[in-house]
């Protein structure tokens, strides 16, 4: 599904020509791309020319960010791999999606040159996270198929429990969205997710009915709700987005390392996050929020980088907490 926000036309004259070209040297893999986006859009402005000057917003909002991103450094230097949020395909025929352009947060801004698109700023800062996340034991063991049974259905059970609330968190991004195709986007996630929790779930717990949700399930569940019942809307979004990402990077990157998943007992639990389709709910999810950040007032965008970082610390806690197959101490 993809979401068609318009992007602003900037114009572009001899001296940002110039600052746009200077900066381009070293950082040719965004030269590339920029004339891959060109071509892609010129058959729709009908002009090249205007394809290029609508990207060259996008364009510059990434090389803000381009160190950050580690993307190469001088000329001839390593080519680093272009960041997902710049790999994005038109997924789509006759529709197109959008990348914000660079979003400028005066309150949130760390490091001179700590500004861009909100996702891939607020990828970054939760870099020391999502590394904690690699290293769980609980993802090694799914991995190479030591995980036992035991914890699996545990952490499945506690998934449900999880996804019943976060369904209802769907729901109320899907109610308080302005734009009918955001809304649409969020009560079809809501959908789908209720479908998850029966299906995958039915087919290794027995009886969740007997489940009670842990205290780190408890905790996330009512974070996530608590941002649905504050009625930002960007804030909410931005506080979703993790469970999302997190989950497709992790899918993907299994499945991609264990190839074959017929014979692995927890393979239907991997396809389903490491299926293509995810991972393209996952880039509309990314553009919604990036478009929303783009929107925003420093204060709410400061607001929506805490909500991504602390889900994003709930996802490291929910792993941790299902491998210990965590309970009430009391």
């Amino acid at each position: 599904m993809s979401t068609p926000f318009s992007v602003p036309v900037v114009p572009l004259d001899a001296a940002a020509v110039g600052e746009a070209l200077a900066a381009m040297r070293g950082h040719a893999p965004l030269v590339e791309c920029l004339s891959n986006v060109a071509a892609v859009r010129a058959p729709r402005t009908g002009s090249l020319l205007k394809a290029t000057r609508r990207a060259e917003p996008w364009l510059t909002g990434t090389l803000r960010v381009a160190d950050a991103l580690y993307i190469g450094h001088g000329p001839g230097g390593p080519r680093a791999p272009l960041p997902r949020h710049l790999e994005r395909r038109e997924r789509l025929e006759g529709q197109r999606t959008m990348i914000s352009p660079h979003t400028t947060m005066p309150g949130t801004i760390r490091d001179h040159d700590d500004t861009g698109v909100f996702s891939a700023v607020a990828w970054h800062r939760t870099a020391t996270v999502r590394e904690a996340i690699d290293a769980l034991p609980l993802l090694h063991q799914l991995t190479d198929a030591t995980l036992s049974e035991e914890t699996f259905r545990h952490y499945l059970a506690q998934d449900a429990l999880y996804l019943a609330d976060y369904g209802r968190v769907l729901a109320a991004a899907a109610a308080q969205a302005h734009a009918s195709e955001e809304m649409a986007f969020w009560a079809q996630a809501a959908r789908e997710v209720v479908e998850v929790e029966r299906q995958l779930h039915a087919a290794h717990v027995t009886d969740l009915n007997a489940a009670e949700p842990s205290p780190t399930t408890v905790a996330y569940t009512s974070y996530l709700l608590s941002l649905a019942t504050l009625g930002n809307y960007p804030v909410l979004a931005a506080g979703i987005l993790p469970c999302f990402w997190v989950y497709d990077v992790v899918g993907t990157r299994l499945k991609a390392t264990i190839g074959d998943l017929s014979t692995h007992p927890y393979g239907d639990w991997i396809a389903t996050y490491g299926d293509p389709d995810f991972t393209a709910a996952t880039d509309t999810a990314r553009d919604i929020v990036d478009h929303l950040a783009d929107q925003a007032d420093p204060g709410t965008v400061a607001r929506m980088h805490t909500a991504f970082h602390r889900a994003t610390q709930y996802e490291w806690m929910f792993w941790d907490a299902a491998h210990r197959q965590e309970t009430w101490p009391i």
